[in-house]
């Protein structure tokens, strides 16, 4: 009896994977998407205390059934408060990546970016240019033609004398045709 049990749901089993795998075919789609950032400094010597900014991004995402990977590219900005800096930094980066997402209504995604990266100051004391990384992981509600959800993540532009790395927490947005 038990053993006709799990022969039945092996063979259920066996049957879903192989409806969800054939059912649908694997497809090209254009994402715009927004981000809505929070920035928590990590800049040593307590330079800066906060921040805030967003994000476009523009791709091409390749969907196959639970697999998700978008290349993209975007712009970034973000604002970070002084504490003990003569005044506010803003950071802009022009980044290109990918994205890679498991799922389709509920998406756990990680992503990461490089390009190039400035620092601005009101009073041009630390202004300053270089390479930019950020890299992090979300989740989005995905409804096929928009998706939203949030990210964590962390940024840093390789702009000296002192870089600027904060930790991202965010709300992102995207449409999709």
């Amino acid at each position: 009896m038990r053993s006709r049990f799990l022969l039945t749901a092996l063979v259920a089993c066996a049957a879903t994977t192989g409806t969800l795998l054939t059912s649908r075919v694997a497809r090209a789609d254009t994402v715009i998407a927004v981000d809505a950032d929070g920035a928590v400094p990590t800049t040593p010597d307590s330079l800066l205390g906060g921040g805030a900014g967003f994000g476009v991004r523009l791709g091409r995402q390749f969907h196959l059934p639970l697999l998700r990977v978008t290349g993209e590219i975007g712009y970034a900005y973000e604002r970070l408060f002084a504490d003990r800096a003569t005044s506010d930094w803003t950071t802009h980066r022009v980044q290109g990546g990918a994205r890679i997402g498991i799922g389709e209504l509920l998406v756990p995604f990680v992503f990461a970016h490089i390009g190039y990266g400035w620092r601005a100051t009101a009073d041009d004391s630390y202004g300053s240019s270089g390479l930019a990384f950020d890299a992090g992981l979300g989740v989005d509600i995905n409804l096929g033609f928009v998706a939203v959800g949030g990210h964590l993540g962390y940024a840093t532009i390789a702009a000296e004398p002192v870089r600027p790395q904060w930790v991202i927490l965010g709300l992102d947005g995207a449409i999709i045709f």
